[in-house]
């Protein structure tokens, strides 16, 4: 049977261990609202070397262009509880889209929980339920294990997640 983040009472279990992959916009927003349900244990991991996921230009890897802009208006783009300050353009450049991702991140306390230069090697599932995770920092190769894991990454990069070991998800 499926375990769900939530007790017998109905509330969230605010114990349990989880970890949330990649500190873009989708990360952050997932980071920010486990917070707010009173959830306490929570690793957020990214590989790079500021929060904002593909908004953050990097020649590396697959990222936006250091050009980009954002080709919605930004009444339409920002989070409900955080939008835009009012000196933004109506297309803000990805430099704006950053800034706003690190402003959001800060002014929701979330630094704290986001680990950068962190890469998720491996994730397995365990035969107990829980996860697995295999991370790489400035400290070397470690595994932590959680009670959730959510991956937030773009482009579809979850070739790193296992189940029971065997067989790789798509």
């Amino acid at each position: 049977m499926p375990r769900t983040a939530h007790s017998i009472h109905g509330g969230p279990q605010t114990d349990a261990r989880i970890c949330v992959v990649g500190a873009g916009p989708c990360g952050l927003t997932t980071l920010k609202n486990l917070k707010a349900v009173g959830i306490k244990h929570i690793a957020c991991y990214d590989d790079g070397d500021a929060v904002g996921g593909n908004w953050v230009f990097r020649k590396e890897r697959q990222s936006v262009f250091a050009t980009t802009h954002l080709i919605s208006s930004k009444k339409l783009s920002s989070f409900e509880d955080y939008p835009f300050p009012t000196y933004f353009p109506d297309f803000p450049s990805q430099q704006l889209m950053r800034s706003y991702f690190e402003d959001y991140a800060r002014h929701f306390g979330l630094m704290g929980d986001v680990h950068l230069n962190t890469h998720v090697k491996f994730a397995s599932l365990l035969p107990d339920g829980r996860w697995m995770v295999v991370v790489i920092d400035s400290k070397g190769e470690r595994e932590e294990v959680f009670d959730y894991l959510i991956s937030k990454m773009a482009f579809e990069r979850n070739y790193w997640i296992k189940r029971r070991g065997s067989q790789r998800l798509p």
